[in-house]
């Protein structure tokens, strides 16, 4: 599922959030957290708690577009995937 859309410039390091909670775990936690970026975009750090989870990215080429995914696991045992969606942009970025 695409959970956002992103807009990012190819010099900049910048951060993509996720609110699992917001999303659907209810009072599940997460308990590890993967990203899985498509070539061309850099994954430069992530970060997870119990309920969010974040990613700083960079690179990429003007005018494209390129997805992201964050897969959790939880301590009811699931395992769920987001989506985003990042456009690389030459104008000014923002979330």
């Amino acid at each position: 599922m695409i959970v956002g859309t992103y807009s990012h410039h190819p010099d900049a390091i910048e951060d993509i959030h996720l609110d699992w909670g917001a999303l659907h775990l209810g009072d599940d936690t997460i308990t590890a957290s993967s990203w899985t970026v498509q070539e061309g975009l850099t994954a430069d750090s992530d970060t997870s708690d119990d309920t969010t989870t974040a990613l700083w990215i960079s690179g990429g080429t003007a005018e494209r577009i390129y997805y992201c995914d964050n897969i959790v696991e939880t301590s009811g045992g699931r395992t769920e995937v987001a989506t985003v969606k990042v456009i690389c942009t030459t104008g000014v970025s923002a979330p």
